[in-house]
């Protein structure tokens, strides 16, 4: 796949817009700066490998959202195909980043009573929320042991938009997967060598 971060970073600054389906639907076709991760060949090269369309939950007006979204594939000419992923879509799951955030937020601060009230108004199952919970948990621990930013659960899940994005493109190139990404074994580390040049910048700013 292909993975869409700091491009959605400049565009927050630019229109301070969160609505995530207006997000995809401005990134979805966006190769600048992209390259296949086989390869190593710009995403310029590459051409159209079919489509897929697949359901994309978000939380927007303090209640859930229900979309349906078409992926782009795009083939390298190594053979590889890549599937066309802004940074508000988090792989092999419905939930937008943005959902599985309020979800984790809404637990950590006490929103509501009981789990079983904050299932109700998400639209989800117990068991949906555990394995959501428990996904948060294991992936913040690395990005609080890395503390570029942050230092508590509660400042993860409050980050404003662009920082977010800044903190979850240095957990895909440290780890190899997305923050988030169900059925992944976690890594013990972050990798920050295999971070891109261009966002060296950002950590050395403090972010």
């Amino acid at each position: 796949m292909i993975r869409f971060f700091l491009d959605c970073c400049k565009y927050f600054r630019k229109f301070k817009h969160t609505n995530e389906l207006f997000i995809f639907d401005t990134y979805k076709y966006s190769l600048a700066h992209q390259y296949c991760s086989f390869c190593g060949a710009p995403a310029s090269t590459m051409h159209k490998d079919g489509t897929y369309e697949r359901d994309f939950i978000t939380y927007e007006d303090d209640r859930p959202a229900f979309h349906k979204i078409t992926i782009q594939c795009m083939e390298c000419t190594c053979g590889h195909s890549h599937a066309i992923e802004p940074a508000v879509i988090v792989p092999y799951s419905s939930f937008s980043l943005g959902f599985i955030l309020a979800v984790v937020h809404a637990k950590i601060t006490g929103k509501f009573n009981s789990v079983e009230e904050l299932c109700l108004h998400f639209h989800i199952v117990p068991s949906t929320f555990y394995r959501i919970y428990k996904r948060f948990l294991v992936d913040a621990s690395l990005l609080l042991s890395n503390n570029q930013i942050v230092c508590s659960l509660l400042e993860i899940t409050a980050l404003s938009f662009e920082s977010l994005h800044i903190q979850i493109h240095i957990f895909f190139n440290g780890c190899g997967h997305s923050f988030l990404q169900p059925n992944i074994r976690l890594l013990p580390i972050l990798y920050l060598s295999k971070l891109p040049p261009y966002i060296s910048r950002y950590i050395e700013n403090g972010i």
